[in-house]
């Protein structure tokens, strides 16, 4: 049987120092989230910023009065249109108070083709985002949490700013779509996140609405039949890079293995077809096995770590997982 290895390679937000120092681009430390972001389309819609939710969404603020908002909106424009970047949404938002003539004249005057305009709602987002002023762009990720803003100007053609937001719209997908026209039986599936995600329990590795968990929802949904293999193992997760927890200066074995047991089981929920642990700790295949049974996920196999550690892929595995020790 063939496998072909995905490591999924997804930021969901990163520290500034991790990419190249773009013109007024200001990367969270912390993702933001809010209770309800809604603004309004040219025929007084409301539009509600969950519905996007699984793509990135960048809201641009402006006005008409506004002479580098008036500088930025065409590279704007030119973002739409490049291909790679197709799950994007983008919404200019008119925070002005300017009428929908005048904004529409604003538009005609500078050439706009791909964009629609936006309008702020009664409630007034400037408040609710701490907004400094115009122009600023906000990204949010497919999680719709904010990860990032614009504050002022930027030419969004800018060849660091386009492969920055590559990274970000990295479409699962796509290759899924790939892998099957090209008769692959099954996939591997392997973690990399972002360093502010882990701690030294590893707790993402327990959070259903993982990296993982999300890749083997999306495999699953453009290829029911396509095989998905996933790694239980905590060395991804941990802010220390050992696959165990630590207590008093030791892997825990039997607190860790707990751990591994719900780590499984939550793959299995989201549609993995083999578990293939890769942590060492002593016990884990049979609290596994029994941890799958008792849930009903019998049919979930177990792979051998031989298996793997035969694999060509297992040498450079530490350092595309993001993990060191």
């Amino acid at each position: 049987m063939r496998f072909l290895v995905i490591f999924i390679f997804l930021i969901s937000h990163a520290i500034a120092d991790d990419f190249p120092k773009i013109k007024n681009l200001v990367i969270n430390k912390e993702l933001k989230t809010y209770e309800s972001i809604t603004f309004l389309d040219n025929k007084e819609r409301i539009v509600n910023l969950s519905d996007y939710k699984g793509k990135l969404v960048l809201l641009n603020f402006w006005a008409t009065w506004c002479a580098p908002c008036k500088e930025e909106m065409p590279s704007l424009d030119g973002l739409k249109l490049i291909t790679e970047l197709s799950n994007i949404e983008i919404f200019p938002i008119n925070i002005g108070k300017d009428s929908g003539k005048k904004s529409d004249q604003f538009f005609k005057d500078l050439n706009i083709k791909n964009l629609n305009i936006y309008f702020d709602n009664p409630k007034t987002l400037a408040k609710d985002l701490s907004l400094r002023g115009v122009p600023t762009t906000i990204l949010f990720n497919k999680e719709g949490k904010e990860f990032a803003r614009i504050i002022g100007s930027i030419d969004f053609l800018d060849k660091e700013f386009i492969e920055w937001i590559k990274n970000y719209n990295y479409l699962l997908a796509n290759e899924i779509e790939r892998i099957t026209s090209l008769d692959i039986p099954a996939i591997a599936l392997f973690p990399k996140i972002e360093q502010i995600s882990k701690n030294s329990n590893g707790s993402e590795a327990l959070n259903k609405d993982n990296l993982i968990c999300n890749a083997i929802k999306v495999s699953k949904k453009i290829n029911s039949d396509l095989g998905v293999i996933c790694d239980v193992a905590l060395d991804p997760f941990t802010d220390h890079g050992h696959d165990g927890v630590i207590i008093n200066d030791q892997i825990d074995n039997d607190k860790t293995l707990e751990i591994l047991c719900d780590q499984a089981l939550i793959q299995a929920e989201a549609g993995c077809d083999i578990i293939a642990p890769s942590d060492m700790m002593d016990g884990r295949v049979g609290l596994i096995r029994d941890k799958l049974d008792s849930h009903g996920f019998t049919n979930v196999q177990i792979m051998s770590y031989a298996v793997k550690y035969a694999s060509a892929f297992y040498g450079p595995f530490r350092d595309a997982v993001g993990s060191t020790v």
